[in-house]
């Protein structure tokens, strides 16, 4: 499972990549954020907190 903290990073290095003008790879993390995110969600719908 994915922790709230694994999904913040993906989206920081999705940004400094971003502004590295490097638009397929920060793409690619985005969705990587994205899709962590719809992993990460528990039956509640909330973010899990980690182990």
């Amino acid at each position: 499972m994915v922790t709230k903290a694994q999904v913040s990073v993906f989206q920081r290095s999705a940004e400094r990549i971003y502004l590295d003008k490097d638009y397929t790879s920060a793409t690619i993390l985005y969705f990587k954020t994205w899709f962590a995110l719809q992993d990460s969600q528990g039956e509640d719908g909330h973010l899990s907190k980690g182990p």
